[in-house]
């Protein structure tokens, strides 16, 4: 087994994706999701900061590449792009035929990514 095959559990064991049960391979995939909204929002926010700092035509442009393109992805792609074990999980939880709340919703995605960047910006002013 790889160490990429594995998932680490709270109290730090290694359990083979492979041989997670069915219910907890779904409550893993749910609570990844779950955290999109303020992943998402770190992601943008930094974006913010980057602009202040970069210097030059061509590196802004860079910059603003890389927010376009973080902004216009779906859930799906971003968990993707960030999570390195979420696609293992989704394929494993798709072999066994598990079905899977679908997440396309991405003006959901928005709206609680502006409501978390607020309270990223609250949490910082206190």
């Amino acid at each position: 087994m790889k160490a990429d095959d594995a998932w680490t559990t709270r109290d730090g064991r290694a359990i083979p994706i492979r041989e997670m049960e069915n219910r907890h391979l779904f409550n893993t995939i749910e609570f990844l999701r779950r955290q999109v909204p303020w992943l998402h929002a770190q992601a943008t926010t930094a974006f913010f900061g980057a602009e202040l700092v970069v210097r030059g035509e061509a590196a802004l442009d860079a910059v603003e590449f890389e927010q376009h393109l973080l902004e216009s992805m779906t859930v799906e792609q971003f968990m993707l792009a960030t999570h390195p074990k979420y696609g293992l999980l989704v394929t494993e939880a798709k072999r066994r035929g598990l079905e899977l709340l679908g997440f396309d919703n991405d003006r959901a995605l928005r709206i609680s990514t502006a409501l978390s960047c607020r309270a990223l910006v609250k949490e910082d002013v206190a």
